[in-house]
Parts: C-alpha cells; structure tokens; sequence
C-alpha cells in the first residue's frame, strides 16, 4: 500500500521513534491548560501542537506526543505504551496536488485514491461518507467530506474516520485522520472527538 496509507495504519507510530525523537517532537509543544468536552464527557487537553509550515494547530492530551513521518504528515498519539490509548493516532497531512484541474476536482481525486487503497486492503471497507465543514482561523468554511474506513493490518481489525478538505492554497488538499484498532475504537473516539473541535486551519 501507498506510504501514505501506511502512516494512517500504524498503532503506536509515536513510540517506535525513541526517546531521542520524542523528545525532538514534545519540544515543538507549547503546554497549555485546556479542556475540551466531547461525547463522553469531558476530555483533558493540556498541550497544543503547533506547525506553521503545514499550517495548524490542535490541542491534544498532555501524554500524546507527534512525529513528523514526512515533510507534509503529522502522526499525533499516545507515548506510554501503559496508557489504554496508546494506540489511537490522529494523523494530519497537507498535500499538494499540481494537477491543472480545480480544487474541487484535487479532493475528489483525493478521496477516491484514499478509497481505493481501504478497498485493495484485507477487509477494506468504506461507508458513512457525508459532507463535512470546518471553519478555518480566517472564518471561511472548508467544504469536504467524511467517511469510515475498515481494514485489516497484520492480522489487527483497525477502524479509521477520514476527513479530506480544500486547503487555501488551490493547490493543496488537507486530511485528518483517527485511527485504532476497532475493538477500542469506539472507547477512544471522544478524545479525538474534543481534539477536533480544537483543530484550527491557517492553510
């Protein structure tokens, strides 16, 4: 499967680094005092995740921590393999795609190349897809789409909740991504939940 996706699928990503790495990420956190309430309750997010080249921002729990897997990917998620969530990751990628067709056309190109691979995977399912907005730091409201995805890795059901939107770039396609392995998905969803209300968009 595409690199790409790869980043998507791998539980734990953040710890696989060392400490070294992780420390190099945590060093890009500015620690705040945050809560956030989602689904189930309220959720604690005491940092936020900064990059200005990629263009965002979001809060996330104070014991999650991010790696970069490439120039344009952030892989946000657990780092102490004793915590239950340890294996929800968020991920975040800005992609250009210089294709001479519109923005619109980019996502959907986007969205069908992400489908593609869920379905060419073991399992690969993909359902739920609806229209989603966000507001950017600007006030302007990105129009993209939702959808579930189902796969399996390594003998590991995963489920993953994809998001695709324009960036302000006409260039630029934007993707979030929570992904766990599907017997706790549902149990960890509401920390990404809160963390997505945080998310803040400036390309």
């Amino acid at each position: 499967m595409h690199a790409r996706i790869i980043a998507l699928l791998a539980a734990g990503t953040i710890a696989t680094g060392g400490c070294c790495n992780c420390m190099e990420a945590l060093s890009k956190y500015e620690e705040k005092s945050a809560r956030s309430t989602a689904a189930g309750g309220d959720v604690e997010l005491d940092a936020t995740y900064e990059n200005a080249d990629l263009g965002f921002s979001v809060q996330h729990p104070g014991h999650w921590g991010a790696k970069s897997t490439s120039e344009n990917v952030i892989v946000i998620g657990g780092l102490d393999e004793a915590k239950p969530d340890f294996t929800a990751t968020v991920n975040i990628q800005v992609l250009e795609h210089t294709d001479e067709v519109s923005q619109d056309e980019k996502v959907e190109a986007e969205i069908e190349h992400l489908k593609t691979q869920i379905l060419g995977a073991e399992g690969g399912k993909v359902y739920d897809e609806e229209p989603f907005e966000l507001e950017d730091v600007e006030g302007n409201t990105r129009k993209g789409t939702s959808m579930m995805f189902e796969y399996s890795l390594n003998a590991i059901d995963y489920k993953q909740y994809q998001i695709v939107l324009p960036g302000k770039d006409p260039n630029d396609v934007v993707t979030w991504a929570y992904t766990n392995h599907a017997v706790v998905y549902d149990e960890h969803l509401p920390i990404t939940e809160a963390m997505l209300e945080t998310w803040k968009l400036t390309r």
